[in-house]
């Protein structure tokens, strides 16, 4: 797959997803089809942490002077539409794609270990540009059932990296990479005054720097830290 940058808007309702499609589908010609992906907050379980990590948060529960605490490792799961029977798996730092129910596992026989903390779906479109350079994916979050925003992925299918192609090293400021001059077009069309999103106070999200630095082809892993970062700050 190709580079990807998210666009999160949480002050909206849940119908602006129907206006974006239109205005999607009447500006540019495009293939149509249905997309979703799950996200799941695991958090460690502070009894399966060993002693020590126990003996410190009790002394920090005390007051005891000089007593710091041992936080407690978060992992997130992702599951996409593009690849149903893959779980990306997210957790201190580290990610890799993992094929069958390790979702299910980790809610049975992990269940000890790891405790289900937020479940964000999202249910939406997805749209081919440009003979398939391009890939526009709108989805509507609701976590419990609740809606909390529109999340949208860009991808530029045909670049692996951001840097790709520029004779400057990776840097910082990534709206200067070729992948994101790429997609910011698609990103203007969908916040140009006259669009159902503009004012619409969106926010854009690129991942940790390791993502805007990165190298290696990007794979549905780096975009799975994109996406934890929206849930983050949803």
């Amino acid at each position: 797959m190709g580079v990807t940058v998210l666009y999160l808007v949480s002050a909206t309702s849940p119908n602006i997803i129907i206006d974006v499609c239109d205005l999607i589908g009447n500006k540019i010609p495009t293939n149509v089809a249905k997309w979703s992906f799950e996200i799941k907050l695991f958090r460690e379980n502070p009894h399966s942490m060993g002693s020590e990590a126990a003996a410190a948060n009790a002394a920090v529960s005390q007051h005891i002077p000089g007593a710091r605490p041992v936080p407690s490792n978060f992992l997130h799961t992702l599951i996409f539409a593009t690849n149903p029977k893959e779980t990306v798996c997210l957790v201190k730092g580290v990610g890799t794609a993992l094929t069958g129910p390790f979702d299910q596992m980790l809610q049975t026989k992990l269940q000890s270990l790891w405790q289900l903390r937020q479940f964000v779906r999202g249910e939406g479109t997805a749209f081919e540009l440009d003979n398939g350079a391009f890939w526009v994916r709108l989805g509507n979050m609701t976590l419990q059932g609740n809606f909390r925003g529109l999340l949208i992925e860009i991808e530029a299918s045909k670049l692996e990296t951001f840097w790709e192609g520029s004779e400057d090293p990776p840097g910082s400021d990534v709206t200067k990479s070729p992948a994101f001059r790429k997609i910011k077009p698609v990103l203007d069309l969908l916040t140009a005054q006259g669009s159902p999103l503009h004012g619409a106070g969106g926010r854009v999200i690129v991942g940790p720097s390791q993502l805007v630095t990165r190298t290696k082809p990007f794979t549905r892993v780096e975009t799975a830290w994109q996406y934890a970062e929206a849930l983050e700050n949803r």
